[in-house]
C-alpha cells in the first residue's frame, strides 16, 4: 500500500498558484516505523516554504499579502504546535510579526536556510 504526505495536507492546505505538490520519494507501508504527525510535518513544511517562496519572487502586493495570510495561520497547524520546539516557534512568531510590519527579511533568510532552492526536498 502506498501512502503519501500528500495525502495528509493537500486536502486541508493551499498552495500558491502555479505550485503541484512533489511527487512522493518515500514508499510508506504498513509496516515503516513513522513517528506521529511525519507526514503532516513533510507536507506542511512543503507548503510553507511555497508560501515564503512568493514573499520573495517578485510577486504583486496582491499575491504577498495572501502568502502573508496563508503563512499566518501556521499557529493552527500540527508543525507549529507539535512539531516545532520553543525556539523554533519563537523564531516562526518574530518572522510572522515583521512580515506583517511589511519586513519580510527573516522568512527570506529562513527559506535560504531551510527550503531547498527548488522548494521540493526539505
Amino acid at each position: 500500500m502506498r501512502q503519501s504526505y500528500i495525502d495528509v495536507t493537500r486536502s486541508s492546505l493551499r498552495l500558491p498558484a502555479n505550485t503541484a505538490w512533489p511527487p512522493v520519494d518515500q514508499e510508506i507501508t504498513p509496516n515503516t516505523p513513522l513517528i506521529e504527525g511525519f507526514g503532516a510535518t513533510i507536507g506542511q513544511s512543503f507548503w510553507r516554504c511555497s508560501w515564503i517562496r512568493v514573499l520573495g519572487s517578485g510577486a504583486t502586493a496582491a499575491e504577498r499579502r495572501q502568502a502573508l495570510n496563508e503563512l499566518l495561520t501556521i499557529k493552527s497547524l500540527q508543525i507549529y504546535r507539535s512539531a516545532y520546539d520553543d525556539q523554533t516557534r519563537a523564531v516562526t512568531d518574530s518572522e510572522l510579526l515583521a512580515a506583517q510590519k511589511g519586513d519580510t527579511r527573516l522568512f527570506l533568510k529562513d527559506y535560504r536556510v531551510n527550503c531547498a532552492p527548488d522548494n521540493t526536498r526539505h
